[in-house]
């Protein structure tokens, strides 16, 4: 395994040093704030040595080996994402030893990529990845970040049960934009996106077909796996936080793909599903 997917898990004694860390520098300026944690992870044993710089409308990770960017600014999730290593931590989330995992073998649907760590985190491991971000600036990050993995592609389109156009909420933190109303943050613009069809997408870009889907698609996951049709891809994992109307969509998924003969599995805030 690549060395970036390889690194010892936080304790919960690190985690309680980062939540001190971050409420001693949350009223800091970003870049005043970037730079304390890029110097405190670079002394404590147990963090992954990173510099995290603010470059305006993103943030820049430098990181082992890799530099990579996050839309926007660096928030709790995403500080203790980067602290254990960001990529470990998107692998880890939607990855089930022994039950979903991904192989070199694997064509990768990154549904809701954000910046695209889940489709780096595959193509680290040989996978083919395909990033599907439909936000304007999010895309532009995966773009960026993608373009050092050979097997990693980006597609700017939204994905649900009908192609069609739909509006699309532009939330003050990037990480909640969605075709419902955020479930933090607010509404700062709402745009028309293109979406598709899951099952479309062979047809309609070329893409190879997948054998391990990932949704977070904040709250409409029910859509998306719907419009998978009669693709079957092998494994598929699913968030199922509680972002419908504060309510977690398990239930509504887990009855669909159990009906089309996969086996479930849940860990965490995340759905499981194999063939």
């Amino acid at each position: 395994m690549h060395p970036t997917l390889n690194i010892p898990p936080l304790s919960a004694e690190h985690l309680g040093r980062e939540k001190k860390m971050r409420n001693l520098t949350h009223r800091l300026p970003l870049s005043v704030r970037y730079f304390a944690y890029s110097r405190w992870l670079s002394h404590k044993p147990g963090f992954v040595p990173s510099k995290i710089t603010d470059l305006g409308d993103r943030t820049k990770v430098e990181q082992l080996d890799l530099t990579f960017v996050l839309p926007g600014y660096a928030g709790k999730t995403q500080l203790r994402q980067i602290l254990g290593g960001y990529l470990k931590a998107l692998h880890e989330k939607y990855t089930c030893p022994g039950f979903v995992e991904i192989a070199p073998s694997d064509v990768v649907l990154d549904c809701g990529a954000f910046a695209g760590g889940f489709s780096m985190a595959a193509a680290l491991q040989g996978a083919r990845a395909y990033a599907i971000e439909p936000a304007p600036l999010n895309f532009s990050c995966v773009e960026q970040n993608l373009a050092a993995f050979e097997k990693a592609s980006a597609l700017q389109i939204g994905l649900y049960n009908e192609s069609q156009t739909l509006t699309f909420n532009i939330s003050d933190e990037t990480s909640q934009h969605s075709l419902l109303a955020p479930d933090n943050g607010v509404v700062a613009e709402a745009i028309n996106i293109d979406v598709h069809r899951p099952d479309s997408l062979v047809e309609t870009f070329g893409i190879a077909p997948p054998t391990f889907v990932k949704v977070e698609a904040e709250g409409v996951e029910p859509e998306i796996i719907e419009g998978l049709g009669e693709m079957q891809p092998t494994k598929i994992a699913v968030d199922i936080s509680p972002e419908r109307d504060g309510k977690s969509p398990i239930e509504e998924i887990e009855a669909m793909l159990k009906s089309r003969g996969y086996e479930t599995r849940t860990k965490g805030i995340v759905l499981f599903a194999r063939l």
